[in-house]
């Protein structure tokens, strides 16, 4: 019982020094030297429980801090989230492009503004962070939005730049202006315009998800040639002079 009592005393501050004093005065059945060696042992205890404190001593302990998810955390979550009823690669292509048309609208904004493209289009990586928190994008931004999405779930994609025209029209651009996608399923690549299946769909009879390349070629030069997916070539002056029908 006298033990236990010194042992509690111990947990205490030294405010109540005084009160184990009194407590051995009453009771005289432990040894004075008992006594002040349980005096000592409890201001160790207090200053080793203060030293945290102390400038230059070791700091309280924190709470472990949860850093921000990475971008490609965040990507490859919503790219889960996006595809999660579908099982094949097609579908799930297909899912992210019918996403991407639905939430993504075109930013006009961004278009005529030099200043917010010149903050924005630092990198790829910056402009896919842009796409996702304003909510809207140019061609590139489609493009590598689209290939991150679609990277994440396994599914080979490549960003194309280029030019394009409307068919029945001339090119209005002397210099590469536009960018779209390859995606490569079941061994064979498809060619992808999230931009122009927003841009263009009213205006003409095509679906840009998949669209036969020797359509493609009608509105869309790719900058490197073997993207047109074609057997053959073409100049940029071919180019102007094939016709929509």
């Amino acid at each position: 019982m006298i033990s236990c009592g010194f042992f509690c005393a111990l947990y205490l501050n030294e405010f109540n020094i005084l009160m184990v004093y009194a407590f051995y005065l009453k009771f005289k059945r432990v040894t004075l030297k008992t006594f002040l060696f349980c005096i000592f042992s409890m201001f160790c205890m207090i200053a080793h429980s203060q030293e945290r404190y102390i400038i230059g001593g070791p700091s309280p302990k924190q709470e472990p801090q949860h850093e921000a998810s990475s971008p490609a955390i965040v990507i490859k979550s919503l790219a889960q989230r996006i595809t999660r009823n579908y099982s094949s690669q097609s579908q799930k292509a297909k899912a992210i492009y019918n996403w991407m048309i639905a939430t993504i609208p075109y930013d006009h904004e961004l278009r005529f503004n030099k200043t917010l493209r010149k903050n924005i289009y630092t990198s790829e990586e910056n402009v896919v962070k842009h796409v996702l928190s304003r909510k809207k994008a140019l061609c590139s931004g489609y493009a590598f939005l689209y290939r991150e999405l679609c990277e994440a779930i396994n599914i080979k994609t490549e960003v194309i730049h280029g030019y394009t025209k409307t068919p029945g029209l001339k090119r209005k651009h002397n210099k590469v202006h536009h960018t779209w996608n390859a995606i490569k399923l079941n061994g064979d690549w498809k060619l992808v315009d999230i931009t122009w299946a927003i841009s263009h769909s009213n205006s003409l009879d095509n679906d840009w998800f998949g669209t036969d390349p020797k359509e493609f070629i009608k509105s869309h030069l790719p900058k490197d040639s073997k993207w047109t997916l074609l057997d053959y070539t073409l100049s940029l002056a071919d180019f102007d002079r094939i016709s929509h029908h």
